[in-house]
């Protein structure tokens, strides 16, 4: 009887079970879509987070118009929103009128330097009335950050190796006033075939900005790029403009001061022009400047006794290398022009940007302790019965060190106070990529 009692608190047992399983299999389901979907979620999270990086920002890189030099601001906010793991934008100074002159960073580390990265100085806009190489600035900013996950060699040895700073428009006073002229006239290309003299090439107080760096710069724009450029310590520097097909570099033959590294000069000027029959492919109706040569031209012998220009003032003052690259026959080409010019010019501006660790460069240490060395270099070119090339290279407080070479061999010497001179031999080939220098300087 008591058995047969017991049957009734089984069954119940039994039902319970059946439904604490059904309960545990609801609950495992719910779990796993639970799991499921929040996998998704941190799936499309991170496909969001790479594409906002890589994608191409909706300004394309059509070049058929001056829109990006018109607003060059909106674009490099736009830049650093979609690529801010490898942007950084910062005001050097405010213009005359209270334009701030922002610059664009582009690196694997864009919010400072690292130890043995070259820094290389883009400038664009020096004349408000040659907006040609703003745009070209702004689309070239847009094709190596477009390019950042693509296996181009030459993109991902631009952001490993180096940091671009870039200045799109050093006269954004003269930028604006030249657009809102030119407007008046429906069209680029008829504002500048009508009007011989145009607003805007210099600042809103008149003074040309280029020729503008003495001792005491007279205008705000020129007095912020030299402190810009002596807090920095850029290897190479190249400033855009248009009105000519040539390559300009410092000082000239028929001056005093002879550029002591013509040959590099001529090397980069070899790239940029790229000229058939050796001609320059500009008209004399086209040409805004006299005299032209098809590669490489000195400044001071189409202008002279204007002032100091930016290139003198960066090669005297900085350990930088300047050259300008006027990239267009007419100062101010019409709109339909800038897809070819931007053409021929992609690729020379990357070969530029890469000679900032083409040649020697590495780190100076005290032989004893191993602290930095803030020390001088100067090249003897071994291939020229070793000629001593005058001009000086300055260490950083990092003991880092940039010297841009052709190829051939040199001896390098290194100077420092409270240390004994050390002389180090190298080669440099064409297909050679040169690995960095450990030079240790023993005191005195």
């Amino acid at each position: 009887m008591a058995d047969s009692e017991s049957y009734p608190e089984l069954v119940v047992t039994l039902g319970e079970s059946k439904k604490s399983r059904i309960c545990c299999v609801i609950v495992m389901l719910i779990l796993s879509i639970v799991v499921l979907a929040l996998a998704a979620f941190l799936v499309f999270a991170l496909v969001t987070a790479i594409k906002g990086d890589s994608a191409e920002p909706e300004t394309s890189l059509q070049t058929a118009s001056y829109s990006h030099a018109r607003d060059i601001t909106a674009l490099i906010h736009e830049l650093t929103e979609k690529y801010h793991r490898f942007t950084y934008r910062h005001s050097i100074g405010e213009s005359e009128e209270g334009s701030d002159m922002e610059v664009l960073v582009i690196s694997t580390t864009p919010y400072g330097h690292s130890l043995k990265q070259a820094e290389v100085q883009l400038i664009g806009g020096v004349y408000g009335d040659e907006p040609a190489g703003v745009e070209i600035l702004a689309t070239f900013a847009q094709y190596l950050l477009t390019g950042l996950n693509s296996s181009d060699p030459d993109l991902r040895h631009l952001f490993t190796r180096t940091r671009l700073h870039i200045l799109f428009a050093a006269n954004p006073d003269g930028l604006k006033q030249f657009f809102a002229a030119a407007d008046r006239y429906g069209s680029i290309g008829e504002f500048t075939q009508q009007q011989k003299i145009r607003p805007g090439r210099n600042n809103s107080r008149g003074i040309d900005i280029e020729w503008d760096f003495g001792q005491i710069p007279k205008s705000k724009e020129a007095e912020y790029i030299q402190e810009w450029s002596q807090n920095n310590p850029f290897v190479l520097s190249l400033s855009l403009h248009g009105g000519n097909r040539v390559i300009l570099h410092p000082f000239g033959e028929e001056t005093a001061n002879p550029v002591a590294d013509k040959d590099l000069f001529e090397e980069i000027g070899r790239n940029f022009s790229r000229v058939s029959d050796g001609r320059n492919p500009c008209s004399k109706a086209d040409l805004n400047i006299p005299g032209s040569q098809a590669s490489s031209a000195a400044l001071a012998t189409w202008k002279t006794g204007r002032g100091v220009s930016l290139m003198d003032f960066l090669y005297n003052h900085t350990s930088a290398f300047p050259v300008s690259a006027l990239v267009s026959c007419r100062r101010a080409p019409d709109e339909r022009d800038l897809s070819a010019i931007w053409e021929r010019t992609r690729d020379p501006l990357i070969d530029f940007v890469r000679m900032a660790t083409f040649g020697a460069y590495g780190l100076v240490t005290a032989g004893g302790s191993g602290q930095p060395v803030r020390c001088y270099l100067k090249v003897v070119d071994q291939a020229e019965e070793d000629h001593v090339i005058e001009h000086v290279t300055r260490c950083t407080d990092n003991g880092e060190f940039w010297r841009p070479l052709t190829q051939g061999s040199y001896q390098l010497i290194f100077t420092a106070e409270g240390y004994e001179r050390k002389t180090e031999f190298f080669s440099l080939n064409a297909d050679q990529i040169p690995e960095p220098l450990e030079v240790k300087m023993m005191e005195n």
